[in-house]
This record gives C-alpha cells, sequence and structure tokens, in this order.
C-alpha cells in the first residue's frame, strides 16, 4: 500500500470522485481511501462493521482497482491495529463498481 487516507463517514468512500490525473502524480503504488464500515454521522458512530474502502492506481494505469486483495488484507491489518482489535475478524468491504 502507498497511502491510506482514512475518512469520517463511509458515504464519503462511495461517493469519492477522484481526479486522476492529479492522483497520478503522486509518488506512490496506489492510495486507499477507507472509512469505518457503516460510519456516516460525521464519526461518532459505531464501527463494528469492520472497513470500507476504494483503491487508487493511476500510476500503475489502473484508475480504481476494483478487486485488490492485497489492499485489502493490510487494510484490515491497519485497521485492527487502530482500534486494537486483535484477535478478532475484520470485515473489509471494497466499494468500487465491482463490489
Amino acid at each position: 500500500i502507498g497511502f491510506v487516507i482514512f475518512v469520517n463517514e463511509a458515504t464519503a468512500v462511495k461517493s469519492l470522485v477522484p481526479d486522476f490525473k492529479i492522483l497520478a502524480e503522486v509518488e506512490a503504488r496506489n492510495v486507499v481511501v477507507a472509512a469505518a464500515a457503516g460510519r456516516s454521522d460525521g464519526g461518532t458512530g459505531s464501527d463494528e462493521g469492520g472497513v470500507e474502502f476504494r483503491c487508487f492506481c493511476p500510476r500503475l494505469g489502473i484508475d480504481e482497482d476494483q478487486v485488490t486483495g492485497s489492499a485489502c488484507v493490510n487494510l484490515a491489518l491497519i485497521y485492527a491495529r487502530l482500534r486494537e482489535k486483535y484477535g478478532t475478524w475484520v470485515q473489509a468491504r471494497q466499494q468500487s463498481k465491482a463490489g
């Protein structure tokens, strides 16, 4: 993973319309945008549902990686560490058009 950006609302992840020309200038393999699943109230809701994310890789010639297992695994580990959810399952949902 290049950069991971956590936002407060899961709805922002799904509705995000990135500028791929600008993202292609970022010196990173990819940029992942994520939020606690189901959180849509500005950050005060429960995050027990895991994490929702989208992965952008225009620098590699792929505007949005629709089915990225590697980002999912790494993101789940980062999320578990941030939320101190060690030894428990963390669900990650990719919010691309492919689902």
